[in-house]
């Protein structure tokens, strides 16, 4: 199915669906389709009741009645919606403890331990968030299709109107990773908040600019 990928966070307490946050998510155009960035705020503002409605009648069906949820969906040029993956668990990928206190200043894990307890989940107060001017990402540096070699990454400055709240290395140089083992290969995490107007496209390529990572091909 052709389509934009988006990964839904939320929770649901007492058979009711809260929804947190739903962020872009970015992967690599060969199989295993690794991740390479989650984005927020959506570009798929305009579908967010429908998500949300998706999940609250998953919830129903399958009776649910306390539980973190992390959902996975592609949404096509056409607004069609289908659906890939609905879990009872944490969302990873450095979403609940990064991208969302970051974005949102909204507390995943005080809210999960709101859930566990009995008491009520806060949600996001998407009005403050509207006069907010920003974008934030989490961006991971891959190496190309196949087994290689991390030789090297050099970073140079980002613009004063970046802030990275998540630097993260995740291989060490003369490491051999192969694609194959899918997100397990990528060499390097950052998380970035822009101020200014760019694209989100155009944030994550300075990002991977500015962390220029290289690699050897090894021939299997």
């Amino acid at each position: 199915i052709d389509g934009k990928e988006v990964t839904v966070l939320g929770f649901v307490q007492n058979k009711k669906f809260i929804l947190v946050s739903i962020s872009d998510k970015i992967t690599t155009n060969f199989p295993p389709f690794l991740e390479l960035s989650h984005r927020l705020p959506t570009v798929h503002e305009k579908i967010k009741g429908e998500l949300r409605l998706i999940c609250q009648n998953i919830v129903q069906f399958t009776g649910l009645e306390n539980s973190p949820i992390v959902a996975e969906f592609k949404v096509t040029a056409r607004g069609q919606i289908y659906l890939i993956e609905f879990m009872p668990e944490i969302g990873g990928e450095y979403l609940a403890d990064y991208l969302i206190p970051e974005f949102y200043e909204y507390d995943y894990f005080k809210n999960y331990v709101n859930l566990l307890t009995g008491n009520p989940i806060s949600q996001i107060d998407n009005r403050k968030l509207k006069k907010k001017s920003i974008q934030s990402q989490i961006c991971f540096i891959a190496p190309p299709d196949g087994l290689s070699m991390f030789t090297s990454i050099t970073k140079s400055e980002l613009d004063s109107e970046n802030k990275v709240f998540l630097e993260q290395k995740l291989k060490e140089i003369g490491t051999q990773v192969n694609t194959r083992d899918g997100n397990a290969c990528r060499v390097q995490v950052v998380g970035i908040t822009s101020s200014n107007q760019i694209k989100p496209e155009e944030l994550d390529k300075n990002v991977r600019n500015v962390y220029n990572a290289k690699f050897e091909s090894i021939k299997s």
